[in-house]
């Protein structure tokens, strides 16, 4: 028997809509901690702001779902994400894991960026954790 998810019967599944708001409101939190710490940080030189990765003192990053980029699959699906800046240009960003949505529960899970997205849907399938490999 596997260790992933069960399966829950289909009415009691959250929709694709569902599933996007709940992502938007992780990265509405994911922000919020961004820019907490990047005022925190005021103190820093320009070098160190580059090699933490905070930017320019006073920009704001907008944290989006890259929309095109959705996976969908039996258990849920795979949100890709990234940034942009005040005036929507797109920041590149380092570590944005894509995130998995549970269908059955809305519980979102990062994944990871050391390997292809695959590995990561592969071990949540075998293990129910994107970041675990089966035995």
């Amino acid at each position: 028997m596997s260790a992933g998810p069960e399966s829950v019967p289909l009415d009691r599944m959250i929709t694709y809509e569902q599933a996007r708001s709940l992502v938007l409101q992780h990265l509405a939190e994911m922000e919020a901690q961004t820019r907490q710490t990047h005022e925190l940080r005021k103190d820093l030189s320009v070098r160190e702001r580059d090699v933490l990765g905070l930017g320019p003192v006073g920009e704001a990053l907008h944290l989006v779902i890259a929309e095109d980029e959705t996976v969908e699959y039996d258990f849920g699906w795979l949100f890709f994400w990234g940034a942009v800046d005040d005036e929507g240009a797109a920041v590149l960003l380092v570590g944005n894991a894509p995130l998995i949505c549970e269908r059955q529960s809305g519980r979102i899970m990062p994944t990871g960026t050391a390997h292809s997205p695959d590995f990561y849907i592969k071990n949540y399938r075998d293990t129910g954790d994107p970041g675990r490999a089966a035995d």
